[in-house]
């Protein structure tokens, strides 16, 4: 069998299964973990190694996780107000910065989406990375280009939650 290769369409069924995966993570880690902001961390290594996987060993293109890094925010943004213990209606600030962050990673996602004609198709930089790492290739773009990255935007998503806790 062979596999699909447009971008739009091995990003949508590789990000629809890792959506549900997320929420499956985060029904059976709900017992475990009470801080939505741990079970986030905790939900989006797990998501974040998966695409690891997807990339390096079904599609050999670490350009699979380019669609991750601005799906996250907005993701997490959704996620939070979810969660929320409060149930009245969003408040202007969560609005405004869900407003923000939706143009932002609209801007991204169109990018990335436009970008190449096939998804094997890697970005010239992760190639010199290949090339110059040859053998531990794959154990440098675990850490440097799926873990380092996902600590940075998780980071960052994490000033969306207190926003979110904050107006509600």
């Amino acid at each position: 069998m062979r596999l699909p290769s447009a971008p739009t369409t091995v990003y949508s069924l590789v990000y629809s299964g890792l959506l549900l995966t997320a929420i499956g993570l985060h029904f059976l880690l709900l017992p475990w973990m009470s801080s939505p902001l741990l079970r986030l961390y905790a939900v989006d290594f797990g998501v974040t190694c998966l695409l690891f996987v997807i990339g390096n060993f079904v599609f050999s293109s670490t350009n699979i996780c380019d669609l991750h890094w601005p799906l996250a925010p907005w993701i997490s943004s959704i996620y939070f107000y979810c969660v929320s213990p409060s149930s009245a209606p969003p408040r202007a600030t969560f609005l405004a910065l869900l407003l923000l962050v939706s143009i932002w990673a609209s801007h991204l996602i169109w990018q990335t989406l436009t970008l190449a004609d096939d998804i094997t198709h890697e970005d010239w930089r992760y190639q010199l990375l290949r090339r110059q790492y040859q053998d531990n290739f794959l154990l440098f773009a675990f850490f440097a280009l799926y873990v380092l990255p996902m600590l940075e935007v998780l980071l960052g998503s994490s000033a969306i939650y207190y926003v979110c806790v904050d107006t509600n």
